[in-house]
């Protein structure tokens, strides 16, 4: 940014939102269980690196953009973790959708 705050950009399809084990993307909005999550690593590295904010860009064509401070995939108060390292998967932050600033994608009629 001009400032000289860094910012991640992470590229995600639509369908990659975690729904907090609810049916669909829809249900876990309705329970306030949706959100974004990144690797812990990615989470350490980006925290050397000195990242200020994240913001995950859908791959859609014109797909919104979800933004929020690194912060608030560090800080317990605002992000779950989920560990998949037994089924080959890794350590996971999940931010809820309440912590982020959505900026719907352009629509086309």
């Amino acid at each position: 940014m001009s400032s000289g705050d860094l910012v991640y950009v992470a590229r995600r399809w639509r369908g990659e939102i975690w729904c907090g084990g609810e049916a669909s993307i829809s249900a876990a909005a309705a329970a306030g269980k949706d959100g974004w999550a990144l690797d812990h690593d990615h989470v350490l590295e980006l925290r050397l690196k000195k990242v200020k904010y994240v913001v995950i860009q859908e791959r859609e064509r014109d797909g919104a953009r979800y933004i929020t401070t690194l912060e608030a995939f560090t800080d317990p108060s605002t992000h779950q973790m989920m560990n998949y390292k037994p089924r080959g998967g890794e350590l996971q932050h999940y931010v809820n959708m309440r912590h982020f600033r959505i900026e719907p994608g352009k629509v086309k009629f």
